[in-house]
C-alpha cells in the first residue's frame, strides 16, 4: 500500500496571498513543512497538489528547483486536485495536508496510520483537542473516490477535503488522535493564515535550531512564553462550515 502527503499549496489566499513561499528564518513556509514531514516512517512520497492557475507557476518553478514532486489540478475544486494527484501517482492512502501548516508534526502521521487500524478516516482535529496548525487527515484515495462521486460539480464542500470527506461519506470508522491531558488548546492559532501568524511561527522555528521539535514541545514552549499568543488572539479563524 502506497502513502502519501498531498500538500494542498496555491498562491491565491483572501488574508495572505503568497504565503506558502514566504519565508521562515531564511527557507521558505513550504521548505520546512516538508522538511518536516520527510522524517515520517510511514510517508513513502510527498506531492505538492497545486492549481492551475499561472499565479502557481511560481510554486511549480519552485518544486522543480527543489527536486520536489508537484502536480496541478482545479483551483478551486481542491476536492478534485487532490483526488487526481492521488490517482496519476498510484497512492493508496492519502495524508491530506495543507500547505499553511509548518508546524506539522510527523509524529502525528505515523501515529494516526499505525493505530486507525480498519478505521477508513483518520485525524488529530475531530474534534481538536490540538492548536489549529497541526492538522493531519488521513484516508484511503478510494475513499475520496466515492464522496467525489456523491457532490455535484458546483458543490462549495468541494473546496475542502479531509473535512468533507469526515462529512459526507457514510457509515466512516473514524480515529481521532487527542492530544495528552494538560496539553489541549484547541484555540491556539499556529496556522499561517496572516502575517501576525507568521511573526509567531517564526518565533517557533527561531526557538527550535532543528527540525525535528514535537508538537509538544512547541506547547510547552508556548506554555513558557504565553505572551507569545498575543501576536494572533485577535485573528478570527475560518472554518470549513
Amino acid at each position: 500500500m502506497k502513502t502519501a502527503a498531498i500538500v494542498q499549496a496555491r498562491m491565491g489566499s483572501t488574508r495572505l496571498p503568497g504565503k506558502v513561499l514566504m519565508e521562515i528564518e531564511g527557507q521558505t513556509v513550504l521548505q520546512r513543512l516538508i522538511d518536516r514531514l520527510s522524517l515520517s516512517k510511514e510517508l513513502d512520497q510527498i506531492i505538492v497538489a497545486t492549481g492551475f492557475d499561472f499565479a502557481n507557476d511560481e510554486i511549480r518553478r519552485w518544486c522543480y528547483n527543489n527536486d520536489i514532486t508537484c502536480h496541478s489540478g482545479p483551483e478551486d475544486d481542491v476536492l478534485q486536485r487532490v483526488l487526481i494527484t492521488a490517482q496519476f501517482y498510484k497512492v493508496d492512502r492519502i495524508v491530506d495536508i495543507t500547505g499553511d501548516c509548518p508546524l506539522v508534526d510527523y509524529r502525528h502521521i505515523d501515529s494516526i496510520c499505525q493505530d486507525m487500524g480498519v478505521a477508513r478516516y483518520g485525524s488529530n482535529i475531530i474534534p481538536r483537542t490540538w492548536p489549529d496548525g497541526f492538522d493531519v487527515q488521513v484516508f484511503s484515495t478510494e475513499t475520496l473516490e466515492s464522496v467525489d462521486a456523491t457532490l455535484a460539480f458546483d458543490d462549495p464542500l468541494r473546496e475542502h477535503v479531509g473535512w468533507t470527506v469526515y462529512s459526507v461519506a457514510k457509515g466512516l470508522m473514524k480515529y481521532n488522535y487527542i492530544a495528552p491531558l494538560g496539553k489541549r488548546y484547541p484555540l491556539w492559532g499556529l496556522t499561517l493564515d496572516t502575517q501576525e501568524d507568521l511573526e509567531l511561527i517564526e518565533q517557533v522555528f527561531r526557538y527550535f535550531l532543528h527540525k525535528d521539535f514535537s508538537a509538544i514541545e512547541v506547547i510547552e514552549f508556548i506554555e513558557a512564553n504565553k505572551h507569545l499568543l498575543d501576536i494572533n488572539s485577535h485573528i478570527q479563524r475560518k472554518e470549513p462550515a
